[in-house]
């Protein structure tokens, strides 16, 4: 699976893909997304964890490779699902609302997060 990161611009060593929060509406009715809901990702060490609207889903996610190229961000990424498993520290939490649609291109999703969102692309 590939997941690509638009507008995405590099900062030394870190790639920052943070968008205006006035260009969701735009993103929005451009790729047709709905409201999914409430998301909390939680991330330990290659494992993500999301608890979209109560609902837990478990992925182990494995990079394979990663570039840079007019202000995209492309990562190749195999993901599959594992067991659930119970768990305390994480290391690193985030909480958003998240819009989709799912097109013959892919599933184009959008997260709003307090004072910006993101736009990302998977293609299976």
């Amino acid at each position: 699976m590939v997941i690509i990161y638009h507008e995405c611009f590099k900062d030394d060593f870190i790639y920052n893909c943070q968008l205006s929060k006035d260009k969701k509406e735009s993103y929005i009715s451009k790729y047709g997304m709905e409201l999914v809901g409430d998301v909390k990702e939680y991330s330990i060490n290659h494992i993500k964890i999301k608890n979209i609207n109560g609902t837990l889903s478990f992925e182990s996610h494995n990079d394979i490779s990663s570039y840079y190229e007019n202000n995209y961000l492309v990562q190749e990424v195999e993901k599959t699902n594992i067991m659930p498993f119970s768990f305390y520290e994480t290391d690193c939490e985030e909480e958003y609302t998240l819009y989709q649609a799912i097109t013959n291109n892919g599933i184009h999703s959008l997260k709003e997060y307090d004072d910006f969102i993101t736009y990302e692309k998977e293609i299976i």
